[in-house]
């Protein structure tokens, strides 16, 4: 069964078994042991780009902030190691991948990233959607918007039924079936039901650069994007806490207003790991809740902290400071920018659409950060492997091609 066939049903299996709880963990240290093993034992087959070591160097800067920031700032304990464990998983994943993937000789002849069980698995899955939709009684139906069912099957959340679709919509893309085409528009399809606006802003940033592919305007959308974020998150009626009414999207805010304000309190670097807007700042409720008066905020409260872990961007800010956030911000653009040269490179092979499908990816998840914790999850676990078959693909196609070369002399 494909890694990210566990991926998709990730909650489902979860509430099956708690073995399942830990999926990405577990394959997180599985690729980091046998990535760690082939590079000792056969380095010289590995080769990584310039832009990757620069991305490796950034991660290891933002890691020394973390925990210097729990030094000097806050404290260091083992719920802080636990933390860095956390946000390390998508790098990790990354690149134990690629080292891996290189050291293993024909790994991609027999490679297929569409096998028969993920075709068949959508089939099912897009069946039941469309049950689900007519006859709620199939599957319990927990939210409504537009006076609509949001559809969330046995996934626990509309949400995760959106990423399922996310995920086959780009499989289904880069992958030769001939049934390509329809199997996209039927994960689009299907990925509609949930009614989740990240979603449709997936799709319309997926459909616009399957058909139009044109990556600068995906760079302008990006900065422009960012910038309108900011500029709502710094209206000014959102933070009044005193005239506050639960809501999500404003608790969204609010945490994100208090990581600038964290930032500007422990400047440059941060208040360190498991500090602020982090899963094991829940766990261990971090005393800089008290220090920022968000203990009183519903959602973000110690007895109802369910916001707390919502918002990607605001851990970075609040965490790791100006300075690590600089950082993460030159990461995602060395992603774009080498993403796009790569798919420039490549154009009129079959890996320009790995590389089109890594952008998306790359600007989706970045926009879809202010809303979430995805590069945390599982789901971030799946995005980072995509992003090394991609680049690994590239590798091994030289080393084709300078065998060839060499056996022709």
């Amino acid at each position: 069964m494909p890694f990210y066939l566990l991926v998709l049903l990730y909650d489902y299996l979860g509430e099956l078994s708690s073995i399942f709880k830990n999926i990405d963990e577990s394959w997180c240290l599985l690729i980091g042991i046998l990535g760690g093993w082939a590079w000792l034992k056969k380095r010289s087959l590995v080769s990584i780009y310039r832009f990757e070591k620069y991305i490796l160097i950034l991660y290891l800067l933002l890691l020394t902030i973390g925990f210097l920031g729990n030094v000097l700032h806050t404290e260091l304990n083992i719920f802080s190691l636990y933390d860095s464990i956390v946000f390390s998983k998508v790098f990790i994943v990354y690149f134990g991948a690629r080292i891996y993937m290189q050291t293993k000789p024909h790994f991609f002849e027999k490679f297929d990233i569409c096998p028969k069980s993920i075709e068949l698995s959508f089939y099912v899955i897009f069946v039941l959607a469309v049950f689900n939709l007519f006859y709620v009684n199939l599957y319990p139906i927990s939210q409504y918007r537009f006076s609509l069912p949001a559809i969330e099957l046995f996934f626990g959340h509309p949400s995760r039924l959106a990423f399922a679709a996310m995920v086959y919509m780009l499989i289904f893309f880069v992958s030769r079936n001939k049934r390509r085409v329809y199997l996209v528009l039927g994960a689009l399809f299907m990925g509609l039901f949930s009614l989740r606006y990240k979603f449709f802003a997936f799709a319309f940033l997926a459909l616009a650069s399957f058909v139009y592919i044109n990556i600068s305007s995906f760079v302008f959308l990006y900065i422009f994007t960012f910038f309108v974020i900011l500029t709502y998150t710094f209206y000014p009626w959102i933070f009044s806490l005193e005239s506050y009414e639960f809501n999500q999207l404003i608790v969204r805010h609010i945490v994100f207003y208090s990581g600038i304000a964290l930032a500007n309190h422990y400047f440059p670097i941060g208040a360190g790991f498991a500090k602020y807007a982090s899963y094991f700042s829940q766990v261990n409720y971090s005393d800089v809740y008290y220090f920022l008066g968000l203990n009183k905020v519903h959602g973000l409260s110690q007895a109802h902290g369910n916001f707390i872990s919502d918002n990607y961007l605001a851990m970075i800010v609040g965490q790791f400071g100006y300075l690590g956030s600089a950082f993460y911000m030159i990461i995602i653009y060395l992603f774009v920018f080498n993403f796009n040269r790569l798919r420039k490179l490549h154009a009129k092979s079959d890996l320009a659409k790995y590389f089109t499908a890594s952008i998306v990816l790359v600007v989706y998840t970045f926009l879809e950060s202010y809303a979430d914790s995805t590069l945390s999850q599982n789901r971030g676990v799946f995005l980072f492997y995509f992003f090394a078959i991609s680049v690994t693909q590239v590798n091994e196609m030289y080393k084709e091609k300078s065998f060839q070369e060499e056996s022709t002399e």
